[in-house]
């Protein structure tokens, strides 16, 4: 009396499997509220301190939570010195509004923590680098 799993029942199963994972939670007596994904939070706002309030005001509404941290012109020894820490530490995205230089830094910097970090250019001398500390 040997019961052998054959190839033709395995995949049942993991039909059967799927397809129940995948019905609604909704259906399962949860609330809408409950299976709603939660609210991103705001990033936090890094901004170069060498660039004019005109260059990154054009953005728009930049929503962040926190006061912006100011980026020193030695960003590698602010980023060492606790910069990285207060961040990870409040968790969550990071926007920064960047000059080119700054950019490629903040992008290696990230790569080193394991971030992927990416950058867009908004402007002509502005770019915008977002990772998720």
């Amino acid at each position: 009396m040997t019961d052998l799993l054959d190839r033709r029942s395995a995949l049942q199963g993991l039909v059967v499997m799927a397809a129940s994972a995948a019905v609604p939670q909704a259906w399962a007596g949860m609330s809408p509220a409950q299976t709603a994904p939660a609210a991103s939070p705001l990033p936090r706002l890094l901004l170069d301190t060498r660039l004019a309030s005109a260059e990154w005001r054009g953005l728009g509404a930049l929503e962040h939570r926190g006061a912006p941290v100011a980026l020193e012109a030695e960003l590698v020894r602010q980023w060492r010195r606790g910069l990285w820490a207060q961040l990870r530490a409040s968790g969550g995205p990071v926007r920064a509004l960047v000059r080119w230089d700054h950019a490629l830094v903040l992008q290696g910097l990230a790569r080193e923590e394991r971030c992927q970090a990416t950058v867009t250019q908004c402007g002509p001398a502005l770019f915008e680098v977002r990772f998720n500390a």
